[in-house]
């Protein structure tokens, strides 16, 4: 299995290392490990940092941004690299990690069509409900000719379509510990996996409770993405905003 995650998508090349910061790399390895945790079900994801430039900058003589920004990225990740770009997918593939974090679109989607093409799936992270596409564009100049090859889309719908997590033991943890906040948090997110907004908020909302900057606020911002998915003039959003104010100013 090869997993990639650019940390920048469609921009012009030139552009890539100003927009590669340690804020922007630091902000997408927390969403990335958190969806392997959640979705995944991998208690410890192992991330490793794609370099950006030949031989991950050869210390310094091919560039900076290893030093600059990805190593310090790394660091407070606990991710491993930056490493070369033409050995780093190679030892995800062998199973040494479960993500490459890719600095720019065309080195993390070469990696992936030559290992998968037709096979792949692009996924949305950071959403709270599952969001899968083929790993294709849209094709238009043999739409209706019925020559395209499907095998990409099936894949993304099977995705989509796996199984609800267990949440049997993740519940006896919090009966054993209501305490555990880590816990809570895990069920929160195989709830919205489920599409139990209902009880995802609940669960989040009791971890706000308990300890409002639990995990830089983890729960705070999570709750918060499930109700702009839903769009913040929904009813049913606008109603757990109004349970969210009451907990924060009460």
């Amino acid at each position: 299995t090869l997993r990639v995650v650019l940390i920048t998508t469609h921009v012009p090349f030139r552009d890539v290392a100003a927009l590669l910061t340690v804020d922007r790399v630091v902000r997408t390895g927390r969403v990335v490990r958190t969806a392997l945790h959640d979705w995944w079900g991998l208690d410890q994801p192992r991330l490793v940092l794609c370099a950006l430039n030949p031989h991950a900058g050869e210390s310094g003589l091919f560039g900076d941004e290893e030093a600059r920004v990805l190593e310090p990225a790394a660091t407070v990740l606990q991710a491993a690299g930056p490493l070369p770009a033409d050995t780093v997918f190679v030892r995800a593939m062998r199973g040494e990690f479960d993500v490459v974090l890719a600095p720019y679109h065309d080195v993390g989607m070469t990696a992936i069509k030559v290992a998968a093409f037709g096979r792949a799936v692009n996924v949305t992270l950071g959403l709270p409900f599952p969001r899968t596409s083929p790993d294709h564009g849209t094709a238009f100049d043999i739409a209706g000719s019925g020559t395209a090859d499907p095998s990409s889309m099936r894949a993304a719908l099977e995705l989509a379509s796996v199984p609800p997590v267990d949440t049997a033991p993740i519940e006896a943890r919090i009966a054993a510990n209501p305490d555990d906040l880590d816990a809570r948090f895990e069920l929160a997110g195989a709830r919205m996996a489920a599409g139990d907004r209902d009880s995802a908020a609940d669960e989040l909302l009791e971890i706000i409770g308990r300890d409002r900057e639990w995990n830089e606020g983890a729960a705070r911002k999570r709750f918060l993405q499930l109700l702009e998915a839903q769009g913040l003039e929904d009813p049913w959003a606008r109603g757990q905003r109004r349970r969210l104010s009451a907990l924060l100013f009460t």
